[in-house]
């Protein structure tokens, strides 16, 4: 495929990125991925639409008319039957679906992979669109085909005021002080809450490499989790120090008030907790699609044959967590916790380092019973595959 493996910056350009623009401001990328040449048809996106397992939805509307929203799975007829101007279809989790344009999010390896979401593709004909929004999440908006008008407002003082149309959730007012065309191989990045407005000029494909931040509760949920069942040990009680005589029989007078969140404190103070709790956070299975699904190729166990390949399940996510002085390496896959001895770990960190890994190269951390055993459980649970290369 006539693409670059990776995005088009030197190491201090990557540099530049992750420390001026990541999470900060936007930027525009001419020419990120030189050469790019759109691996799907928009004719194989509307297929993806209308299988019941994948998220679709089909937006049409224009700045001047009304807004309708509606969710697949479609039928041939909802696209043969279309207008030739004002529509949009976006499909969601193309990767995991179409496992062989995972090297569209690979590319954006500037920040850890843990952080994708997913890679979401939209076919638009002239004057498609989803209205102006902005979104909770980090985006590179990559152009794969045909030319699109991207507008942002980054001024401080840009009205973020929500309003409903027709069930596409768009800005009450959106005034662009920026403006760009992109073409393809063009990549335009967005840090979250940038209000923005892209329409296509002519028939296109964007292919929307979506980043992922799990929230603060969300980790603190699973530190609890982790305090639970460490060590099988239960949840501590709060304690009582140098209590005074209750005052009122129902109020939670200072003292009461001062000993729990000193406790909270410090029973949430380990940073091997949190670091745990990050991990198994950043590995849950996104909500609402579907698992497991049925591996690519058959996983049947060991022994493995020396010219396949294992590959990660394009559905999985999971996270490496490397050993400290005084706990264990961790795996976790879809949530599931693993722990890892010392040899295991070699072997994780092996299979984690890329999508596919030759057998031969596993030779050497697969020789003993407990990196066997990671691997057969990895396997049969179907989130890690076996791929007969094809010479």
């Amino acid at each position: 495929m006539n693409i670059a493996d990776t995005l088009r910056l030197s190491e201090s350009d990557r540099d530049t990125f992750v420390r001026d623009y990541w999470q900060q401001r936007p930027l525009l990328l001419r020419g990120a991925l030189p050469g790019f040449v759109s691996p799907i048809s928009a004719e194989e996106l509307a297929g993806l639409a209308l299988e019941p397992d994948v998220e679709s939805r089909l937006i049409s509307g224009s700045g001047t008319g009304e807004w309708r929203l509606r969710h697949g799975p479609f039928v041939a007829q909802d696209f043969t039957t279309a207008p030739e101007h004002d529509w949009t279809l976006l499909v969601q989790d193309v990767e995991k679906h179409l496992p062989d344009l995972a090297f569209i999010v690979d590319a954006f390896d500037l920040v850890p992979a843990w952080r994708l979401d997913d890679l979401m593709v939209s076919y638009a004909v002239p004057g498609g669109s989803v209205g102006p929004h902005r979104d909770a999440y980090d985006v590179f908006l990559l152009q794969g085909t045909g030319l699109r008008r991207w507008q942002i407002d980054d001024r401080a003082e840009a009205d973020h005021r929500n309003v409903d149309r027709g069930g596409v959730r768009q800005l009450q007012a959106f005034q662009a002080n920026r403006e760009w065309i992109l073409e393809p191989g063009d990549v335009l990045y967005l840090p979250p809450g940038v209000p923005h407005h892209g329409v296509a000029l002519t028939p296109c494909m964007t292919y929307s490499v979506g980043m992922r931040a799990p929230a603060l509760t969300d980790i603190i949920t699973e530190a609890l989790e982790e305090i639970d069942t460490m060590d099988g040990a239960t949840s501590p009680l709060l304690r009582d120090h140098r209590r005074t005589p209750a005052q009122h029989p129902l109020e939670v007078d200072e003292d009461s008030r001062r000993n729990a969140r000193s406790q909270i404190r410090r029973l949430l103070r380990a940073d091997r907790v949190l670091d745990r709790a990050l991990a198994r956070a950043v590995s849950r299975p996104k909500a609402g699609f579907p698992w497991p699904p049925d591996p690519p190729t058959s996983s049947d166990g060991l022994p493995l044959d020396d010219d396949a390949q294992l590959c990660r399940n394009p559905a999985v996510r999971a996270s490496l967590l490397a050993p400290s002085s005084r706990d264990c390496g961790w795996l976790y896959v879809n949530g599931e916790s693993i722990p890892l001895t010392t040899r295991a770990y070699r072997l994780a960190r092996l299979l984690t380092s890329r999508r596919h890994v030759a057998v031969s190269e596993l030779v050497v951390e697969t020789s003993h019973t407990d990196q066997q055993q990671l691997l057969e459980h990895l396997l049969r649970l179907g989130y890690w595959y076996r791929h007969e290369r094809d010479d």
